[in-house]
């Protein structure tokens, strides 16, 4: 019998079933963290220079492919309700804070010194530049993950294409874009109700911010008033003004239209074009007036006194 018992929480699935959720949080404030880290999700970009095909492969079930150490499998140890046994886990199972570091080392011993496959936990991306190195960069993947029995989701694969999508954005030999859905997703986003409904918001929008020329001066309304109502989360209505309407709607329609991204090539000179206001600062990256990424910053501080030639 285990000494450890975590408790469960059901969950309503979209198609009407109940998805069992072990809250493991007690066990995690007694546990210590890996300081192994997880990659950028963006940081795909700098290597795909001359590539021209992709395979993206998923993980079927992935943490289950990883098992728990004998002496850990009863610290799994959770009672769905009254009436039922403890049940404990032998494979890796979610909710546990270190899984991710635990999953992302494992699939980087696998296959981390290969320089033309890129990892994001269960999500591998393969790029090559011809079809005929594709098939061979692909037969090494392969016997990599066969030899040490990881099993793909066949369903939620794309072997060899053109044009692909990969965390959230789309990568062919043209550069990187936002994926459509994700940018019809934050286009329709309704007006926030609470402090939470804007972080959800800005959380999605944010994650392409180095798509969007001065993101940062652009969101600076909605954020100062996340701040303003951190404390009573349920006013955000109550403050919202026409800067604010102005911000969230430049936000909503940012991705639109915008050019994709180009892949760096580290063997040509780079340029660093420069803007500041009064309160942000703003820069683009480029190669062959062709940009890489949009960074900015709001200023706070002291640094709101720099000259213009200090901010820029």
């Amino acid at each position: 019998m285990s000494p450890w018992r975590s408790p469960c929480v059901y969950v309503k699935k979209k198609t009407g079933g109940v998805r069992i959720c072990v809250d493991y949080r007690e066990l995690n404030r007694r546990s210590h963290m890996s300081a192994y880290p997880l990659p950028r999700p963006d940081f795909v970009q700098d290597d795909l220079k001359g590539a021209r095909f992709f395979t993206s492969l998923d993980l079927k079930s992935g943490y289950w492919q990883v098992p728990v150490s004998a002496a850990d499998i009863p610290k799994t140890a959770f009672c769905p309700g009254n009436g039922f046994p403890l049940y404990e886990f032998l494979r890796m199972p979610f909710g546990l804070h270190d899984a991710p570091a635990t999953f992302q080392k494992l699939m980087e011993d696998i296959l981390g010194d290969l320089p033309f496959v890129k990892i994001y936990l269960d999500d591998i991306l393969i790029f090559s530049p011809d079809m005929e190195t594709h098939v061979r960069h692909l037969r090494v993947v392969f016997e990599r993950l066969s030899a040490a029995k990881v099993t793909l989701g066949a369903t939620k694969c794309d072997f060899a294409m053109e044009e692909i999508s990969y965390l959230g954005h789309i990568y062919d030999k043209f550069g990187m874009r936002p994926d459509p859905d994700r940018v019809r997703c934050i286009m329709e986003w309704p007006l926030p109700e609470t402090v939470r409904d804007v972080r959800r918001f800005m959380g999605l929008v944010g994650y392409y911010r180095s798509f969007i020329p001065r993101f940062t001066a652009m969101a600076k309304p909605v954020q100062d008033l996340v701040s303003l109502c951190a404390d009573q989360p349920d006013t955000i209505r109550l403050h919202w003004k026409e800067d604010q309407q102005r911000s969230f709607e430049a936000l909503r329609s940012a991705l639109a239209g915008l050019p994709a991204l180009a892949y760096p090539d580290f063997d040509a000179p780079f340029q660093l074009c420069c803007d500041a206001s009064d309160f942000a600062i703003g820069s683009v990256l480029e190669q062959e007036h062709r940009p890489l990424a949009f960074f900015s910053q709001v200023l706070t501080g002291a640094q709101l006194r720099w000259h213009t030639y200090e901010k820029e």
